[in-house]
């Protein structure tokens, strides 16, 4: 093999010879590549915080009302439902953006992108009827003994359903985007809330209708970080932010807390 010569830099008198396919390169140390051991200062340890941590994955994790089922929801997962620590089905985020669960038979009402409301089977794994469709994307459900299922989407659209027959029952067109739709504890309200919370300079907007006849009766402007508002049974109606602080719409004031995994 032909040897060739070439400078590195080296350390003090350090020589280093390295083969690669056959051809030896040896480093000679002169004075242009020679470096003070002395001149070289220590480098403090590397800090340690939080942009240190591995991120956390599951964005989702909360009991499903009234039932032994959890909806978990990890990045680049996708979203699953499990029944006593049994995973029962796992979904794309496209096939769920919604979902409410009917307590009384414990079934579950899926939402999807294309609009199409499913009635689903926990036990079986599989979907038992379509309820409806919506003309754009479903953006959240809430179910109610008495009221009945309510869902809205991208639009604006706010549909009341018998869930038997797909029957919408009543229906309302909101100026934006809705983002969240609950039922107050009696069936007699439902909280909208509209608005888009990646854009941080504008507020969220919450309305309170009347049920069934959808009638507005407040309005109320948040802050963009809001995720949902749901009537507590001691506080009445509060907000709940992506951060998992809750704070009473009556007062303003912070009342408490939930984990962030929880918001949903």
């Amino acid at each position: 093999a032909r040897s060739v010569s070439m400078p590195q830099r080296v350390i003090a008198d350090q020589r280093q010879t390295l083969d690669n396919d056959g051809v030896s390169i040896s480093g000679v140390a002169g004075d242009s590549a020679s470096l003070d051991t002395q001149s070289l200062v220590s480098l403090p340890p590397v800090p340690r915080g939080w942009w240190n941590d591995v991120p956390n994955r599951t964005w989702a994790n909360h009991r499903l009302s009234g039932q032994e089922l959890r909806l978990l929801a990890e990045a680049g997962s996708g979203i699953s439902v499990q029944k006593s620590d049994r995973l029962i089905h796992r979904f794309d985020n496209d096939a769920v953006r919604a979902m409410a669960c009917v307590q009384s038979s414990g079934r579950l009402i899926l939402g999807n992108a294309a609009g199409e409301l499913h009635l689903w089977d926990v036990d079986s794994a599989m979907p038992v009827s379509l309820i409806g469709r919506h003309k754009s994307a479903v953006t959240s459900l809430a179910f109610h003994p008495t009221g009945g299922l309510v869902s809205g989407d991208a639009e604006g659209n706010l549909y009341v359903w018998d869930i038997q027959s797909g029957q919408i029952l009543e229906t309302a067109s909101i100026s934006g985007p809705i983002y969240s739709v609950r039922w107050s504890r009696s069936g007699e309200q439902i909280a909208v809330l509209l608005g888009d919370w990646s854009l941080t300079t504008k507020s969220m907007q919450l309305q309170l209708l009347n049920s069934p006849a959808l009638q507005r009766v407040q309005t109320i402007a948040l802050p963009h970080n809001i995720a949902i508002a749901q009537q507590h049974e001691r506080l009445g109606w509060v907000a709940v932010d992506w951060s998992g602080i809750v704070s009473s719409l009556v007062t303003g004031e912070t009342v408490g807390s939930i984990l962030k995994s929880d918001v949903s």
